[in-house]
């Protein structure tokens, strides 16, 4: 396990999207406004701009599946960690209850 700097979740959406309530283009535009109200962005816009892009750019279950691994693979970016610690990544993305 690691010790995220943020901790960002998206499970509210996540189970409408899984659920077939929303649509996965309304799940997109969800889940890219929730990103550019949190915290992260403020400090990182500059790495989450082309995957906020990506993932309004979502269509299908395909392509948000995809421009998500694009966000999950930023999200597991290792930090600078201080030896015997736990290994510091970037954020914690949680989409399941």
């Amino acid at each position: 396990m690691a010790n995220w700097k943020y901790r960002i979740d998206l499970k509210d959406i996540w189970k409408m999207y899984d659920e077939e309530e929303i649509h996965p283009v309304e799940a997109a535009k969800m889940i890219s406004q929730k990103l550019k109200e949190h915290e992260v962005y403020k400090d990182h816009h500059e790495e989450l701009d082309s995957i906020i892009d990506e993932i309004e750019g979502s269509e299908t279950e395909e392509e948000i599946n995809a421009s998500m691994q694009s966000l999950y693979d930023w999200a597991d970016s290792p930090l600078p960690t201080v030896p015997g610690k736990m290994q510091r990544k970037m954020a914690w993305i949680a989409t399941m209850f």
